[in-house]
């Protein structure tokens, strides 16, 4: 039977998704104030609504394989479990669209596993080589990019304090991770026997560049990443030609891999070369996540709240080393993410979506023709180099989009599989009469659709409203100037779906313009909004003691205290007024919690010389 669907064309449905998944990664826009990542969540709940209805038939379809049954289960447990975390949480904002510059909470994973599933259902060996040769094409475009930047020939002017190389993520951290899993998906196709040997040299070539790009960009987990990719479809190719031959370059790998994460970990000889200040930041961040899970272990301390929390648990020696005032929003920890913002059903839901897909890839090589399982050990290697970056780095909408599209792939494979298709390319998983042409179907896809087209245009006019303010501040407007600027200013509190930050942002603008009846109002309502909220907390302080508001500042500082106890700076701003005020007692208090962990840093030093009252 004729299998049919919203995407009709040569390529077939997958393909389009593929572009989709390409659009997203690709996209940005630099007129708004978040250019990266508010669009690339826009851009996937669009591409992911025109997939739901196709997801939904597929699991409603009686001859679906018990490999699809389980990974669907496994989602939906996830997804579920996400959910009830969510929406426990108490910025609903945060949980649903994400934190501020990340955009990756409830609704971007929703989107990710519709994804997923989508492919996992669809996939057959002809996509499959697409899928790689696609990778290839798209790696090699964004290494150009990298070397415009690298190069200072970038077209967009970025206010960027990281290496140039961040490629159309923002970020050469998560530029150098996409460049790994593309270039693993290129190294591969010199292992499959089907493509011609000009192919496998323009292959070879391409993935040396996305190689040289990502030591440009000067970030480590993308070699590491890389690496681990490759080795992956070098021992296998050994191993297929050789078996000894192949187990004794993987015990070669395996030691010189431990030997490399021993040297990132300033342990033995390879320290000098692999150890970056960053490395170490990251233990801070892992105990604290761990310590949040602890404390609330059955839904965490909020979806993506991580933020909120981090001071409050970072360890006092984290204050010391980098400061009062740095902070994190992110475990830089994908799994411990999960289990410190979203609890123990989440994490764990997350944990057997990975273990299901490594299992039905491990299995799938071995159940495979022999011609075929080159194609699924570069797709497998590619899944590897993506979870290699996650376990030590945050999630990115434009780079995590291709994780779950390869572990959907692999798991489609493995259901044909378990099917008893025949694997060859003329007869591929054709799956039983999923036909989205039925009304149910395309009124379920519109509703979706439009809503989140609603929702997107929303958070634009938001974006675009924040940039502005961003960049028309200034301390002497002319009328005209003023006029259009505290529009916009006003404009951000009605706007639906605005980020709470903007509004908090908003209310200090108001505040230094002049107008802190209007400002200070809105301030507290951010507060009170979430009690949490630290920036709104610190804003509130210090335009408190500017207004001579010195009770309410004392108030403020109080609950940051709570929030952020190892804030030397915080502690002696609060001495000071309480010494104003002439409350001996508290600013001795103060005082002596600056000297208790904090007496050999500059604020520790000022409290001894201000924090007394002369008699």
């Amino acid at each position: 039977m004729r299998q049919s669907s919203l995407f009709n064309g040569k390529i077939g449905n997958v393909g389009w998704v593929f572009i989709g998944a390409a659009t997203v990664t690709l996209y940005f826009n630099a007129k708004i104030h978040d250019p990266f990542n508010s669009p690339k969540l826009w851009l996937i709940l669009l591409l992911a609504s025109l997939c739901v209805g196709s997801v939904l038939n597929s699991y409603k379809n009686q001859n679906s394989t018990i490999v699809l049954a389980r990974i669907y289960n496994l989602v939906f447990f996830f997804l579920i479990s996400f959910l009830i975390s969510a929406l426990l949480t108490i910025d609903k904002f945060k949980a649903f669209f994400g934190e501020s510059q990340r955009r990756i909470g409830f609704l971007a994973y929703l989107a990710l596993a519709i994804l997923m599933l989508f492919i996992a259902s669809r996939i057959n060996l002809v996509r499959m080589f697409y899928l790689i040769k696609f990778m290839a094409v798209l790696g090699f475009s964004l290494s150009i990019y990298g070397l415009l930047q690298n190069s200072g020939n970038d077209f967009v002017e970025w206010n960027n304090p990281y290496n140039s190389i961040i490629l159309t993520l923002g970020n050469p951290n998560y530029a150098s991770a996409l460049l790994a899993i593309l270039g693993v998906s290129s190294f591969g196709i010199l292992i499959i026997d089907s493509i011609n040997n000009k192919i496998k040299v323009l292959a070879m070539l391409n993935s040396a560049l996305m190689l040289f790009v990502i030591f440009l960009s000067n970030s480590r987990q993308g070699i590491i990443s890389f690496l681990i990719g490759t080795s992956t479809i070098a021992v296998y190719y050994v191993i297929s030609k050789k078996k000894l031959a192949g187990l004794v370059l993987f015990g070669i790998t395996l030691i010189i891999f431990i030997i490399s994460v021993l040297g990132m970990l300033q342990i033995g000889p390879l320290t000098e070369l692999l150890y970056k200040a960053s490395v170490s930041i990251r233990g801070f961040y892992w105990r604290a996540g761990l310590q949040m899970f602890l404390s609330s272990p059955l839904t965490g301390v909020g979806v993506d709240s991580y933020g909120d929390y981090f001071k409050e648990y970072r360890e006092r020696q984290y204050s010391l080393n980098y400061g009062f005032d740095l902070t994190s929003t992110n475990a830089h920890s994908v799994p411990i993410q999960f289990f410190a913002t979203g609890g123990i059903f989440v994490g764990i839901g997350y944990l057997l979506i990975t273990l299901f897909v490594l299992h039905s890839s491990i299995t799938g090589i071995r159940q495979a023709p022999k011609q075929i399982r080159p194609v699924i050990v570069t797709l497998f290697a590619s899944w590897l180099a993506f979870q290699s970056q996650s376990i030590i780095s945050i999630d990115n909408i434009g780079l995590t989009v291709w994780g779950w599209i390869l572990g959907g792939a692999l798991i489609g494979i493995k259901s044909a599989m378990s099917a008893g298709e025949k694997l060859n390319r003329d007869n591929f998983i054709k799956h039983k009469s999923i036909d989205t042409r039925q009304l149910t179907s395309y009124f379920l896809v519109f509703i979706v659709f439009a809503s989140a087209l609603v929702v997107s245009v929303n958070q634009y006019k938001g974006e675009e409203n924040a940039f502005f303010i961003r960049s028309n501040y200034q301390q002497n407007q002319t009328d005209s100037q003023s006029q259009l600027f505290y529009q916009k200013l006003n404009d951000t509190f009605k706007l639906k779906f605005n980020d709470p930050y903007y509004r908090t942002l908003s209310g200090y603008y108001l505040v230094v313009s002049g107008l802190k009846d209007e400002g200070m109002p809105k301030l507290r309502n951010s507060f009170l909004e979430n009690p949490r909220n630290l920036d709104a907390l610190n804003l509130l302080a210090g335009l408190s003691e500017e207004l001579g508001l010195t009770s309410d500042a004392i108030q403020y500082r109080e609950e940051i205290s709570k929030l952020d106890p190892w804030n030397a700076k915080n502690y002696l701003r609060l001495g000071n007024l309480y010494k104003f005020i002439g409350n001996e007692k508290m600013m001795n208090e103060a005082k002596n919690k600056i000297l208790f962990f904090a007496s050999g840093t500059p604020e520790g030093k000022a409290a001894i010389n201000e924090l007394v009252i002369s008699k």
